[in-house]
Order: structure tokens, then sequence, then C-alpha cells
């Protein structure tokens, strides 16, 4: 199961609000950008609050503005598609327990939670589980559609929810920086509090994944043999302890040599042979070997310790659950404190996530903005926030959490370049006289972007240059970036389409420019004079186009701009490789070898003058 679509209504500064995770391309990495205070959070605490309701107060849901006297319902609803896997296990279930044989596929469900209020008091909620069911018993004489209230209805919803429903994890900040101790029992009437249960639950996780009979748990395992006086029982909490240091150090140090490419194999993680004890209760401490001397987690790098926490709360999450694989993670300015560097790494673990489940974190660093996902990256607004004031002037009864794409609210709001700065911070921001800014090939816009980078990072060509591409915003927006470049005295080669429009921004260039840019700018006819009037898609050998759109639509690959570039964008954001036609990856060849042939003779030239 996957989630699509999720609404919003009266969530404390939500009126209404739609976020679609299903358009295409399809992604699996969502981007919440937007300044301080513009909504972000709310909008992850309004999902979480969809599948876990008890972690909120019922009072803090309401409106601000509308406390003193609210009447309405709060409600977040969900539209989820099914896989083929999951329509077998219901329709084995339904068949099963009832012998109600489904006749059509489901599809898709619709999961809901609401809470209806009078004079800002809770005094209703309901959640329900929507969807069609259609089919018959052998007694039955024709086909029925089963309605909510039917009772097998109402226990094929109770499975779904049970053992196929993703779950929705929300990732506070505050829970990566990781305890000295994590505390397994409390004692002398103290009690434990959400992180310690929070990472009471992350050891668990860890017994899950070497234990598949799930037989292992930490009250047994660990407190109630530390608490022994036998003394096989204190060697099996030793050995108890040994597994699960093993565990992790062999899942969290492979990960992370595989993200740094770091060789070494020195670093392990021990968790000692024994519990301790203070006066709160029963702990354990992760650290870290170096050799023969442990660390506290805390006392490593800013990098490792969230690249730590983050990998142990996601990897060995997935084995909570017994039969929910895929999961909803939801991050809220993930490793903000970080190094830029550092945010660079961990925008690679995104991408590398186990089993490619869905990830939505929010941001205000242009670090942590990746130009691969722009499709995928929302911008959030709130209307009762006017930044262009000096004072952030607020409005609470204005308060109107929006959400756009990101390529949609550029086109309707070009002015309000404050709300999604951080986007164009990654692109285009001013480097400081200590930064290395490389050099990179500017194009047009995002299609001519997916595409080079496609054929550079599946490794279909093979050239020293590509890792860095400006995806403008269309031929006649490069002129900023051009200027910041030579402004910078920094390498830049500009790519354009060899159609009238390429040819004449090529023109306005050269003009404004001079001589400066001669050997910088071009043209795709530049490359092959029989381009000319070409655009990037028509490098591609024309059988190629049906095997690349089939991947998007696989039931109308018929050729056609839009879903070509769609296409695309999908092959190059999920690495899916293709076999293209040979002279489609040798045209692309000639394209790189051109650019980087003459990123080296303007490099040459610099050193002789």
């Amino acid at each position: 199961m996957r989630y699509n679509i999720f609404r919003i209504n009266n969530f404390k500064g939500i009126h209404d609000l739609k976020i679609e995770l299903n358009q295409l391309p399809k992604s699996h990495v969502f981007t919440l950008v937007g300044l301080n205070e513009s909504g972000k959070t709310t909008i992850l605490e309004a999902l979480h609050w969809l599948t876990n309701p008890d972690n909120y107060d019922n009072t803090s849901l309401i409106p601000r503005n509308k406390m003193w006297n609210f009447n309405d319902t709060i409600s977040v609803s969900a539209n989820i598609s099914l896989t083929n896997h999951d329509e077998r296990m219901i329709s084995a279930y339904s068949e099963r327990q009832y012998k109600f044989i489904l006749f059509e596929k489901i599809d898709k469900v619709k999961y809901s939670r609401e809470y209806l209020y009078e004079n800002s008091e809770l005094i209703d909620t309901k959640s329900s589980l929507q969807m069609k069911l259609i089919g018959k018993t052998k007694r039955m004489k024709s086909i029925k559609t089963l309605s909510e209230d039917d009772e097998k209805y109402i226990k094929v919803s109770n499975y779904i929810l049970k053992y196929l429903l993703p779950p929705i994890i929300y990732y506070e900040n505050f829970l990566f920086d990781f305890p000295d101790k994590i505390y397994l029992k409390e004692k002398n009437g103290h009690k434990l509090n959400y992180e310690d249960l929070f990472y009471f639950k992350v050891i668990q996780d860890v017994m899950y994944a070497i234990d598949k009979k799930r037989e292992l748990n930490p009250q047994k395992h660990l407190v109630d043999r530390y608490l022994s006086n036998k003394e096989s029982e204190r060697r099996s909490l030793g050995s108890t302890l040994d597994k699960l240091s093993s565990k992790i150090t062999t899942e969290v140090f492979t990960a992370w040599r595989e993200l740094l490419k770091y060789t070494s194999t020195a670093l392990s993680i021990t968790l000692g042979r024994t519990l301790e004890e203070d006066d709160k209760g029963y702990f354990i401490q992760i650290q870290v070997k170096e050799g023969d001397n442990p660390y506290l987690i805390r006392e490593r790098s800013l990098g490792f310790r969230w690249f730590f926490s983050f990998f142990l709360f996601t990897h060995f999450r997935a084995y909570r659950e017994k039969y929910k694989k895929n999961g909803l993670y939801l991050l809220d300015e993930p490793a903000s404190n970080l190094h830029q560097t550092a945010q660079s790494k961990i925008l690679n673990a995104f991408d590398n996530f186990p089993n490619k489940q869905d990830i939505i974190y929010a941001t205000h660093s242009h670090h942590m903005v990746n130009p691969k996902w722009l499709a995928s990256t929302f911008v959030v607004k709130n209307e009762a926030r006017e930044y262009s004031d000096v004072d952030v002037a607020y409005d609470s009864h204005k308060t109107n959490i929006k959400v756009e794409r990101y390529y949609k609210f550029v086109a309707s709001y070009p002015n309000d370049q404050d709300y999604f700065r951080p986007i164009l911070d990654a692109l285009d921001y001013q480097p400081s006289k200590l930064e290395l800014v490389p050099e990179i090939i500017m194009v047009e816009g995002k299609n001519d972007f997916y595409t080079l980078k496609y054929f550079k990072e599946m490794n279909l060509i093979k050239s020293s240059i590509g890792d860095n591409i400006y995806p403008g915003t269309g031929k006649d927006k490069i002129e900023y970036i051009v200027g910041l470049y030579i402004a910078w005295g920094k390498e830049f080669i500009v790519l354009l389409d060899a159609d009238r429009g390429g040819k004449a921004t090529k023109e306005r260039l050269l003009k404004r420019y001079g001589p400066i840019i001669k050997n910088k700018i071009f043209i795709l006819s530049d490359i092959v004079k029989t381009w000319d009037n070409f655009c990037m898609e028509d490098v591609f050998i024309k059988t190629d186009y049906p095997k690349i759109i089939k991947i998007t639509f696989p039931n109308n690959p018929m050729y056609k701009k839009s879903k070509f570039n769609t296409a695309i964008q999908e092959l190059y954001i999920n690495k899916h490789i293709i076999k293209l036609h040979t002279n489609t990856i040798r045209r692309f060849q000639k394209i790189f070898n051109f650019i980087e042939k003459k990123f080296t003779e303007n490099q040459s030239f610099n050193e002789i003058r």
C-alpha cells in the first residue's frame, strides 16, 4: 500500500490543504520548503496525527484564531493505492474467513480521521476506511457490493488497518540528540518519558532484526536476566548484548562506508556486557569503539551522530511491523545543525533509503534541497505572515497554510521569492570567498537537466564532466546566472537548443557580454551541424521514444513531448536503466565530449593568459 493524496481540514493553521504524492514523475522523496513559521511542521504533524492520534492533545489541534469558540470538524484523510500483493492478501483473507470471493480489484482505499468539536470541546471522534468490496459467496445468487455496516466489510477493514496500512512515522529533531542512557525499566517510582519509550522500542526493533521468530524482548532477555541471581542468566545477558552490538555494527557501518566511501574497519558498536542502573532505572549505553577506546555517541562528530540515529531509527524500524513492509517517514528540518557537506551526504542516504520507502522532509536549508527532486518539491506558504516586512508581521486571523508544487508556485507567484528561496539558493546562491565553486553546465530547463543527468549518473556515457548542471527556468532566464559566473571568474558552459529561441538567446548573450563568453555558449548544432533546429529530445533515436514513455505510461506509449519529458524525469529519479539505441548513446557521448573539450580549452586559455 502507498499513500497517494492527503487532504487536511481545520488542523491548527490549515484550513483546507491537499498534498498529492502520486503525480508524475514518480518519486519516493518529497521536500517541503519554506521560511520559518511557514507551516511545514504543522503539515507533518497533521499527516502523523492521521494514524497516531494518541500522540496529540485534542485542544492543541484547534486553529489558534478559533480557540475561543470552535464548532467544527478537524479531519485528515488519505487516498491509498493497493499493490497486487495487497489485493491477494485481502482476497485470501475474505475467502478464508467469510467464503466471500472478491470479483473485482479494490484498487484503492480512503482512510479518514475526524474530530468533532462544540464550544472548543471534543464531543465525538471517528475513523473510517472506505473502499469497494464487490463479490459473492457460493450461496449468493448475484454479485453484491458490501455496505460499510456489513460485518464482513468491517472485518476486512480491520484486517487492512492491522496488517497492511503503512505506518506514518514522525521523527522530531530532538530525537537525534542521542541519549547517553537508554532506559529499559524504571524504578523508585520514576516514569519513563516519551524519549525513553522511543529508544526502548528502537532496541526492540534491533532484537526483531536478529530474531525472525520475534521472541526476544528487552524485559525478558535483558532486564530480567540482569536482575537474576543465576550465573547462567548473566552469561546469556552478555551474549545477547554481544549479538545486538554485532548486528548494529554490521548494518550501520556497512551503510556508513558505502555513503562516505570510508574504508576503515576499525570502528564498531558496543552495548557492553551487562546493564547498569541509577536512581531512575535500568539502562544500557551504546558506544562507538575505535580500537580499544569506547566513546559515547555524543562524543562523535555531528554528522556521524545524525546518520547513526537516522539509520538506527529507519533501518531497524521495518522489523517492528511483521507484515507492513512500507512506511511513510516524516522528518522535520533534518540535519539542520550539520555542515553543508554532511547535509549533502544525508540527501544521498535519502536517495538510497531501504526499499525506496517514502520520505517527506521539511527544510529551509539550501544544502538540503536536491534539484533531482524539484518535481516532488512543495513550497509552503503561511498567509498570516508578511515576510516582506522587516518585523515579520503576523496576523493569526489570516492564518492559512498552503502548499503548491514548486514549478506551479514559481509560475503563479514569480515575485514571492522568499518562499522558495531555499531552492533558488541551491541553484544560484552567492558563495563565500572560501568556497570552491564548481564548473557548471547551464541548460535551458529541467527537461534538459534530467536528460543529461540521466546519461551521466546511469553511466550510459563516459565523461569527467556533468556532475554539476544548472537547470534554468527557460532560455531567457539564464542571463542572470551567466552574469554571476562571469563576476566570480568561474568556468561554465551554456548549452541551448538549436531552435529559433535557442539561437536568439545565444545572440543576445553574446551581444550583452561580448567575446568573453564566445567559447562558453553553444547550441546543439555547434556540436553536430545536422542537428540544426534540434531540441534535446531530438537527439534521441525515435525508436527509443515508446520504450521510454511506456515506463511511465504503459497503456499509452505514443509519443508526446510532455509525456516523454515526464518519463525521462522518472527514469532519472528512480535510477531505472533501459536499453537505448546505440546511436542515441553515441549522440549523447558527443555532447559530453564536446563540452569537456570546451572546458579544457577555456582552462588552458586562462592559464596562458
